[in-house]
């Protein structure tokens, strides 16, 4: 939350209203607590009991930018130069003065359980045996990473610059570079490029929601034509895509940004109608907000 990182205890859901399809809680800290590198970390316990953490600065200094919880427990969070793990009730701390990337933003993992971490200058790969890195020798089109993901037979691909898609074959990288328009940028932190479970790959740009529907290899998407590009008039809030979910039951939520406020929100997509349903207030969203980050709890449970 803005340079602050807060850790949450959230309540069941059933303490949700059955009338309400959004709740909004209150992220008011009940302590705050400063921490170091290797210190421990006390956890809040409480229902909807919210802790933050303090340092000038390995915390107070950047804004957070993604969270990754990984498959051994531990949740990684990205800062710039620095690269946070909170694991077994402590703080470690990773900065490009140990290898690790310059402007580091996306983080992800592989079947292997290897951490990928992507920023401006590199990609690297990072496990207990140490680090590698890959850059522009590796013959990428850019070391620029957006976004970090996996295919169900264990394909890392990376979300790059001007939407081109890396993937690793082998110890090699290739590109491929879905039709997207030569106009289209992206938002600061938005997470490009996605593959929904279902095999469709979503691509976010600040003019549109791009759709690749049947696809089953990454190779096809090499000059491919979208099945749909979806704007404010297929239900999105706002023209830009700035964050993209797929829950436990398979549907895909997508916040999105505008030029002003009375833009930016939150939409699911209805698969059967192939087109986005946005919340509103009287869901219980609150106006002006776009989502920048989401979690799934139990079935039917989602947090934003």
């Amino acid at each position: 939350v803005g340079t602050k990182l807060l850790i949450l205890n959230p309540s069941p859901i059933e303490s949700i209203p059955s009338d309400r399809q959004v709740v909004e809680r209150s992220l008011k800290p009940a302590s705050v607590f400063p921490v170091t590198q290797a210190s421990a970390v006390e956890l809040p316990f409480g229902n909807e009991q919210v802790f933050e953490y303090t340092n000038p600065e390995l915390i107070d200094k950047w804004k957070p930018k993604y969270l990754h919880a990984s498959k051994d427990g531990s949740v990684w969070v990205s800062e710039e130069n620095t690269l946070l793990r909170f694991s077994d009730g402590k703080l470690d701390v990773f900065t490009s003065a140990q290898g690790f990337p310059e402007v580091m933003a996306s983080v992800g993992e592989d079947q292997a359980g290897n951490i990928w971490i992507g920023g401006q200058t590199v990609l690297a790969r990072w496990n207990s045996h140490g680090m590698t890195t890959y850059g522009s020798e590796e013959r990428m089109n850019s070391s620029r990473v957006f976004s970090i993901g996996e295919t169900p037979s264990g394909t890392m691909f990376f979300g790059k610059r001007d939407f081109y898609i890396s993937y690793l074959e082998g110890n090699k990288f290739h590109d491929v570079h879905p039709a997207v328009s030569p106009t289209a940028g992206v938002l600061w932190t938005t997470r490009t490029t996605f593959r929904s479970r279902d095999g469709d790959w979503w691509l976010l740009t600040d003019e549109g929601v791009y759709r690749f529907a049947g696809v089953s290899d990454i190779k096809e998407l090499q000059g491919r034509e979208p099945t749909k590009k979806y704007t404010q008039n297929d239900g999105l809030s706002g023209i830009a895509g700035f964050q993209i979910y797929e829950d436990k039951k398979g549907v895909i939520w997508l916040s999105a940004r505008g030029t002003g406020p009375d833009r930016h929100g939150l939409s699911r997509w209805s698969k059967d109608k192939d087109r986005f349903e946005a919340f509103t207030e009287a869901d219980g969203f609150p106006k002006g907000k776009s989502v920048s980050s989401f979690a799934g709890g139990g079935i039917g449970e989602n947090r934003i």
